[in-house]
């Protein structure tokens, strides 16, 4: 599933002063990733994977452990969000989010360029104006394959930049990486290079393997190896984590925009720009964003970045993938109907924390609640650590 935080317009008409500020700061922090210059096509073999700059922080990711190198004031943000890393710029206009996937939980019909294609299709469903900013490029090292495409869209008025950047490793392809990246438009000919370095110090480690310095992730105990450089023990993610759930519905629909148009929060467009009265934005706040789902639901709090609407051919076998018990795929197949040609999965972080009873909608019919896999994470870190070990 995606679920993303936006960046979003919060002081209005001076906001973009403020992002210019932060644009110039996340500038000159970071190049200290690495040693290599602008990361455009002729600079991507300059820097190796891992190799950190003076000042600088590695995060790793849970499922496998795939460290990334960043500027020393990000900061990790995973903590109530199912992604297996987000981190966040210290002005917070940048954003990095990484979910790592087992080939083991794949159907067979499914290859880690369809995750990515699915990510896109997804956020596609979630944005206004969505539009291809930069074709999609492939490029490899030695070590490593890489896919990335860049798009726009607007969200809650606000529009923003989406870099989507598949990561493969060639001595282990057990596990790949999808990384979603976030900022505003104005500015991203100047940071997309600098984002890039941070896609291309990824690296998949070995158990126990830490270079030392800021953000060391060496450890004798596999569970440590998740450890998150600088942040307090509480910050530590918990490798068997298992109680994340996620809500079923299925219905029949003319496209999956008019799905997403009953799924998604819906905000009158044009968007509100600087001309606008204070008065004119409080109305128009008071009246967005509509949304006809969360009111059949009857819920008081429902966030949308843990909605995931999804069509084609090869939504049973998404379903399946995201099943932690496969015993619960073949009756929950069965009650969906065959006319209905749309998924809607409602992750329960949806809710924060908040008691729900869920039931159908004039729209959608409701399967049920089941355990989501994405959150089984003991087999697959056990499963990484063989396959690493026997390298």
């Amino acid at each position: 599933m995606d679920y993303l935080r936006s960046c979003k317009d919060k002081d209005r008409p001076g906001w973009r002063l403020a992002l210019a500020f932060a644009v110039c700061l996340a500038a000159a922090l970071l190049p200290s990733c690495g040693d290599a210059g602008p990361a455009g096509a002729e600079g991507r073999g300059d820097q190796g994977p891992g190799k950190a700059g003076p000042a600088s922080v590695r995060f790793v990711t849970g499922v496998a452990p795939i460290e990334f190198t960043f500027p020393p004031d990000w900061r990790d943000e995973r903590d109530g969000h199912p992604f297996d890393l987000q981190c966040v710029s210290g002005n917070s206009q940048l954003v990095t989010n990484v979910f790592v996937y087992a080939r083991a939980d794949m159907a067979a019909s499914s290859t880690p360029a369809s995750f990515l294609t699915r990510q896109v299709q997804d956020l596609e469903g979630r944005r206004a104006n969505f539009k291809l900013l930069s074709e999609e490029e492939s490029y490899e090292d030695e070590t490593r394959r890489f896919k990335t495409v860049t798009y726009t869209g607007e969200v809650d008025a606000s529009a923003n930049c989406y870099r989507f950047s598949l990561i493969e490793f060639k001595s282990v392809p057990d596990y790949f990486a999808v990384v979603l990246q976030t900022g505003f438009p104005e500015d991203w000919a100047e940071v997309e290079p600098f984002l890039d370095r941070i896609v291309l110090s990824a690296r998949l480690l070995p158990h126990g393997d830490g270079e030392g310095g800021a953000g060391d992730t060496q450890s004798s105990n596999p569970a440590d190896v998740l450890r998150l450089s600088g942040l307090a023990p509480a910050a530590i993610v918990d490798a068997s984590v298992t109680d994340k759930t996620f809500h079923v519905f299925s219905g029949q629909f003319e496209s999956r925009a008019e799905a997403c148009g009953y799924t998604e929060a819906q905000w009158e467009r044009p968007a509100p720009d600087d001309s606008w009265s204070d008065a004119e934005w409080e109305a128009y706040e008071e009246r967005n964003p509509t949304w006809a789902l969360k009111n059949d639901l009857a819920v008081g709090y429902m966030d949308s970045d843990f909605i995931e609407t999804i069509d084609g051919a090869g939504r049973i076998e998404y379903l399946r993938d995201q099943l932690q018990q496969a015993e619960d795929f073949e009756g929950l197949h069965r009650a969906i109907p065959d006319e209905h040609n749309i998924l809607v999965l409602i992750l329960s972080s949806a809710f924060d924390g908040r008691e729900v009873e869920l039931s159908s909608t004039p729209k959608l019919s409701y399967h049920g609640e089941f355990p989501w896999r994405s959150y089984a994470r003991r087999n697959h870190f056990d499963r990484a650590e063989q396959l690493l070990q026997e390298k």
